[in-house]
């Protein structure tokens, strides 16, 4: 933190980099009052940052579990893109506060920004009822993300969380190519009827040795573990 106090001391201003490097030093040592020193440096003597850095400012104020303030800074912003949005939007989700981070993604959308596989991901967390979930589900749609590994293991999760296994398991039967994350997210679930169609679907699949690269040595041991669980596998064979 020298290196801010000689800026200051001799009215020296730097670049993006520097600075972003400067925050990133703050949020590692928990310094909250060298954390808005620099942010008022930034701003001063008519510097106008950029976005990326004004990103690294409010997404330093989230670390330091300080809403009120990230969204100030937010509010302020001459342009805000998708990573603006996603770092309030999971700043919100995380501390619970579901319903602004849900009322940010329809702000978002409104101001023609395109959310990401980060941005619903977080915004699913938020949902706390299937009304939410199903409004979610069809935004992820327009937007095209529905194919996005991370987006449908969020939904798989979601969508079991609130009993609507059905919907999880046409989730997992929608996709093009297997992958271990939306798979991991299926063996998770607790519903044994469920969990057997996917499985059967996951053994299947490792039989075929064009995609025995993409599925791990634990997913299998895991898979088989559960059905041995539940006494649906004997032998080497589902029953």
């Amino acid at each position: 933190m020298k290196a801010l106090d000689f800026m200051q001391k001799h009215h020296i201003w730097a670049d993006s980099v520097t600075y972003a490097e400067l925050i990133k030093c703050c949020i590692a040592r928990g310094a909250i009052i060298q954390g808005k020193q620099v942010h008022q440096h930034v701003f001063s003597n008519g510097y106008e940052p950029k976005t990326f850095l004004i990103n690294t400012l409010v997404n330093m104020y989230v670390k330091f579990n300080m809403l009120d303030e990230a969204q100030t800074l937010f509010d302020q912003m001459p342009e805000r893109n998708v990573v603006s949005w996603t770092t309030m939007i999971a700043a919100y989700s995380n501390s619970e506060f579901s319903q602004k981070a849900l009322e940010m993604l329809i702000q978002m959308l409104r101001d023609g920004v395109r959310p990401n596989m980060y941005t619903y991901s977080s915004v699913l967390r938020a949902c706390k009822g299937l009304c939410n979930l199903a409004q979610v589900h069809c935004s992820i749609i327009k937007v095209g993300l529905e194919s996005d590994v991370f987006v449908r293991s969020a939904l798989i999760d979601i969508y079991s969380k609130w009993g609507e296994l059905q919907a999880a398991l046409c989730v997992f039967n929608e996709m093009v190519t297997g992958d271990l994350v939306v798979w991991n997210s299926i063996i998770g679930l607790d519903d044994v009827v469920m969990v057997a169609v996917c499985l059967k679907n996951i053994l299947e699949i490792v039989a075929h040795s064009s995609h025995t690269q993409k599925c791990s040595k634990p997913l299998q041991l895991g898979a088989v573990k559960k059905l041995v669980l539940w006494g649906l596998f004997n032998h080497g064979r589902l029953s």
